[in-house]
């Protein structure tokens, strides 16, 4: 993984919190208790049940962080923490699984994108919803994880405990796949505007 600022003081902040820093680890919830919220509930389908799973999360995660070797693993580590918790409560019954969709915020639209026409924007984000919907929950969390989480392969791999090829191969057949489901409302598209 390349190693910012942010990866630094990431590092940082685990080292303070493994001496018993109570400011360190609070920075560390402030960091990173959102995008674990966001994971959680894409999981769960229910941002309710997700902040419950996340906030055992993180009592596992104070409790534990002394046991973490390497600090530059942290966020790897606790997002398997996260998946662990939600899988647990899923399996447990706490929640009937429903099938849930990949939250895309607005703002996520126009990301490196100059201004464009927002009825056309919309139809494409409700394309691109609509083909996730139709891919099956382990390829949808794979490619959130991916993009949404900027996960490294290398994070993916131990957050769902499998080798990097793994995860480079299910990533591949992930985008495949959302493609098939691309295509024809593209090429209907094109037609339209021919």
């Amino acid at each position: 993984m390349k190693r910012t600022a942010h990866t630094i003081l990431d590092e940082y902040l685990v080292l303070a919190a493994q001496q018993g820093d109570e400011m360190a680890m609070s920075r560390l919830v402030g960091r990173f208790d959102e995008p674990f919220r966001r994971y959680a509930a894409r999981l769960m389908g229910n941002p309710e049940e997700a902040a419950d799973a996340v906030q055992e999360a993180w009592m596992k995660i104070v409790k534990g962080i002394r046991s973490l070797d390497d600090p530059a693993r942290f966020r790897s580590w606790a997002y398997r923490i996260v998946n662990r918790r939600c899988c647990d409560r899923l399996r447990a019954g706490v929640r009937r699984f429903e099938s849930s969709t990949l939250a895309i915020e607005p703002e996520d639209t126009h990301a490196g994108r100059g201004p464009g026409d927002p009825i056309e924007e919309a139809e494409q984000l409700a394309e691109l919803r609509a083909a996730l919907q139709n891919l099956p929950q382990d390829r949808r969390e794979l490619l959130a994880m991916y993009y949404m989480d900027d996960l490294t392969v290398r994070e993916i791999a131990e957050v769902l405990d499998v080798k990097p090829g793994t995860v480079k191969s299910r990533l591949h057949y992930a985008r495949e796949e959302l493609r098939r489901y691309l295509e024809p409302a593209e090429r209907t598209a094109q037609s339209v505007q021919s």
